[in-house]
Formats: structure tokens, sequence, C-alpha cells
């Protein structure tokens, strides 16, 4: 059996209702398929209203990567994995302070990345690694605002201990367990550094 190709592309702002409704069902699917793998809940998620999903999408400080079967419509029914990476400008007053203590350097812009899921009929087809290195790619690029030139960048996520796929996956693109961060109950930190050059 051949392989399917895949497609990846970025949400695209403003999102429309359609694009809202495609990504909450798609992640609602991820949270009853593997609960296991996210420190939210399907409960909490399936009561969102499409202005809370609008909300945790529209910021121009982020970006939500999408992996399709090529040849399928962007607004069919093909989407087969999704993650999403927030800037700090985007994340909520405080939330960069456990990784202060931490250790993670106070003059590095901390980015983090959130929301991986590819379904489970196409896992072991790379989408996971395309996925990551499309939003390693986004952070390098993006402008945070202009206190931000030149800093250098750190990427990190929370991966639950038990997926051993998607740790190692994390530790072939670069990432490394930060050792000193405090663990929730079941899930470790990883962070990955971007060096930023001036121009």
């Amino acid at each position: 059996m051949v392989s399917p190709q895949y497609d990846i592309f970025t949400l695209e702002r403003p999102l429309t209702d359609t694009t809202i409704a495609k990504f909450s069902t798609f992640r609602l699917l991820a949270l009853k398929t593997d609960p296991a793998a996210f420190a939210s809940t399907y409960a909490r998620e399936l009561a969102f209203s499409r202005e809370v999903w609008r909300e945790l999408l529209d910021s121009p400080h982020q970006a939500t990567f999408v992996a399709a079967v090529r040849g399928e419509l962007i607004n069919g029914d093909e989407w087969v994995a999704t993650v999403t990476v927030v800037a700090p400008s985007a994340l909520p007053p405080g939330s960069l302070e456990p990784f202060q203590t931490a250790g993670v350097r106070a003059g590095w812009d901390i980015y983090h990345f959130v929301a991986m899921w590819v379904h489970p009929e196409h896992r072991g087809n790379g989408l996971g690694r395309k996925l990551v290195a499309s939003l390693l790619e986004w952070v390098q690029n993006h402008d945070d605002g202009p206190k931000n030139d030149n800093k250098d960048k750190v990427v990190t996520l929370m991966v639950a201990e038990s997926n051993e796929s998607a740790r190692a996956l994390y530790d072939k693109m670069g990432f490394e367990e930060i050792q000193s961060m405090r663990q929730d109950k079941g899930f470790v930190w990883m962070m990955s550094h971007i060096v930023e050059h001036s121009t």
C-alpha cells in the first residue's frame, strides 16, 4: 500500500467559523482518543463556546500547523495532525516565571509548543517530525516586537512521561529535558534553544 502524501499549512487569520468548527472537532477527537497525552480534558474543552475557540486560535503571535492528506480540500475532512506554538507576547502573565526559576535564562524569549497530535491511522509517516520542523522555522522567523530583536529563543513543551515515541521524536529534533523544572504529575518539560543572529 502506498503511503499518503501530506500538505502542511498554517491556519490563516481571520479564522472563519468553518475553520474554528473543524479545529475544535479535531481537537476534541484528539482528547477523546488519547486522553493520557494531554494536560487538558475532553469534558473541559467540549464546554468551550465558538468564541472561546476563536480567542484561543486567533492571536497573531501564535501559529497552528495542520497536516492534511494531499489532494483533499483544506476545509475538507482529511486533517490528520495539528500542533500550535505560542509566542511570549501571547502567553498569560506569570506563566514564564517557573522557567526562570528553573534556570531558563531571563534574556531568552520563551515560546510554548502545545497540542501536538497525529491521528493513529497516520502515525509512522513522519508527520510529527514535519510539524515540529515547521514550528521551529516559524519561531526562528517570528518577530515578537521591537523589545525582542535578536534575542535567543527557547521552545518549550510538556509531554506525557509515558509517551515514549513522542519523547524520542523531540529528542531527535534537538529538545532536552529541563531537569530542574518542577514537573506536573506524569509529564516532563523539554526545551530547544534557538540562537538568534544579528543582521
